[in-house]
């Protein structure tokens, strides 16, 4: 994940970093973006659909809850 310039606390998922990793972590890195992304969407996206959104709902235990 990378600092998107001019959107402070925005973050995106980064290729080229990955790319600079040996192969192992690429895959592991490439297939927990997955599952994540795959499992946020099966909430129904809570926080929007942004890998900040989603890097929020998985840091908090991967739950939601309401106000």
């Amino acid at each position: 994940m990378k600092e998107v310039p001019d959107r402070p606390m925005s973050f995106t998922f980064d290729p080229e970093a990955v790319a600079e990793l040996p192969p192992v972590l690429q895959r592991y890195i490439l297939a927990l973006y997955h599952r994540v992304w795959a499992a946020y969407r099966k909430v129904g996206c809570p926080f929007g659909e942004t890998d900040a959104a989603m890097l929020l709902w998985f840091e908090f235990r991967l739950h939601t809850t309401i106000n």
